[in-house]
C-alpha cells in the first residue's frame, strides 16, 4: 500500500524540481520576454513540450476544440458544421470545449496517486490500531517479564549467604 504522506511529499518534490528546472532554463529577462511573446501570440511559452493538452469533439467530429496550458489553443469547425443552426452549433462548441477540458484534466491527474476511499482509509487505520495494540501488549509483557526476572535475581541475592 502506498503511504499517502510519502506520495504527497514525492509530488511536492517533483513540482519543486520542475519549478527549479524551469527557473534555471533561461535568464529572468529572457523568460519574461518569452512569456510576453507567447502571451501576445496566444501560444504556449513552453512550445507545447510537456504541456498537457485535451481535445474534445462534437457533431461527429465536425467541431474540434484543443485546450492547452489552461486555454483554448485551437478551434476547428468543418464547413458542414457551419450549416448547423446557431443554437445547436453553440451547444456543440460548448460540449467540445468541456470534453477538451475534461481530457486535459484527466491527462494532468493521470500520473498522480489516487485518493483512497474512506472505507480504505478506515480499514488501514483499523489495521494500524490493531497492530499497535498488539505491539503495546507484547512490550508490556516483556517489561513485566523483565521486572519479574529482576525481582527473582534480587530475591536470590538477598537469600544468598554473605
Amino acid at each position: 500500500m502506498t503511504d499517502p504522506s510519502r506520495a504527497s511529499q514525492d509530488i511536492v518534490n517533483r513540482l519543486r524540481e520542475e519549478l527549479a528546472r524551469l527557473e534555471h532554463a533561461a535568464p529572468p529577462d529572457q523568460r519574461d520576454a518569452d512569456l510576453d511573446a507567447a502571451g501576445d501570440a496566444g501560444a504556449d511559452p513552453t512550445g507545447g513540450a510537456g504541456s498537457p493538452t485535451g481535445i474534445g469533439e462534437a457533431l461527429d467530429g465536425k467541431v474540434r476544440i484543443t485546450v492547452s496550458a489552461g486555454h483554448v489553443s485551437e478551434v476547428v469547425l468543418e464547413p458542414r458544421a457551419l450549416r448547423t443552426p446557431s443554437e445547436e452549433l453553440a451547444a456543440a462548441i460548448r460540449d467540445a470545449t468541456n470534453a477538451a477540458i475534461d481530457a486535459q484534466n484527466a491527462e494532468v491527474t493521470s500520473g498522480l496517486p489516487g485518493v483512497p476511499s474512506l472505507a480504505d482509509l478506515t480499514s488501514t487505520l483499523d489495521e494500524f490500531s490493531a497492530e499497535s495494540l498488539r505491539a503495546m501488549a507484547e512490550s508490556s509483557r516483556g517489561i513485566r517479564d523483565a521486572i519479574a526476572t529482576v525481582q527473582r535475581i534480587s530475591e536470590l541475592h538477598r537469600r544468598r549467604p554473605t
